[in-house]
């Protein structure tokens, strides 16, 4: 049912204008039709792409590229953080050690302890970063320091609905992707840009980048660092 209460209809709880010519208010300008609107043309600027700016070198065929980007810092980080990246994993295997080989949770004082001793261990691997953040190589390694907590916490019963057998797989996998990182440094490379139509490697080890639409105006490349004389 309908009802209207000062120029107000409410229709089942949704609250409408109601058409108020006859509420002594006055009633808004009426819609122009198109007949006597003016067509405006709106154009849009065409964006010209910004070519990268970088050293020049020319490949056997003699094409030009621009040497635009390259990994260093992420080799570099990778050489000063691998042997504490290393240590921390011996640390975590250690520490989910320990509880597995408990019998019972600790009680009294010791069961906080315990927890406060998983979180600082789990903050410890916040120098690694996070995953698919640049120049992180070790970012699983700190994703693993996580899930050793979240591990303890479900055992503890800080997270109720955790399942210890998920939450070990997780730290399993976490560290296992840390120890992963461990045995593969990042090879160093840069990255070219070059004539659109370069649908060939330029060098040898080079792999093309996949462009999403609207492709710019060059091809780009990612290349070993030799070939810039790096």
């Amino acid at each position: 049912m309908r009802k209207i209460v000062n120029g107000v209809v409410a229709v089942s709880g949704v609250i409408l204008l109601a058409a108020c010519g006859n509420q002594g208010q006055p009633s808004g300008p009426a819609h122009p039709d198109a007949s006597t609107v003016a067509s405006v043309a709106v154009t849009t600027p065409a964006v010209t792409p910004t070519v990268p700016t970088g050293p020049h070198i020319t490949n056997a065929a003699g094409v030009e590229f621009i040497v635009a980007d390259s990994n260093d810092e992420e080799v570099a980080t990778y050489a000063a953080q691998r042997a504490d990246a290393q240590a921390y994993l011996e640390k975590l295997h250690r520490a989910v050690k320990d509880i597995l080989q408990m019998t019972a949770l600790p009680e009294g004082a010791e069961l906080p302890a315990q927890s406060r001793k998983m979180n600082a261990l789990a903050k410890e691997g916040d120098i690694f970063g996070a995953p698919f953040q640049p120049n992180a190589p070790f970012a699983y390694c700190r994703s693993a320091g996580i899930s050793a907590d979240q591990f303890w916490k479900v055992l503890a019963g800080s997270i109720p609905t955790g399942v210890p057998a998920d939450a070990l797989t997780k730290y399993n996998d976490d560290a296992t992707a840390c120890g992963a990182a461990l045995l593969k440094p990042p090879k160093a490379v840069v990255t070219l840009y070059g004539p659109s139509d370069q649908n060939k490697p330029p060098f040898k080890g080079c792999l093309s980048v996949l462009q999403l639409e609207p492709k710019k105006p060059y091809s780009i490349w990612t290349c070993p660092a030799s070939v810039a004389g790096k």
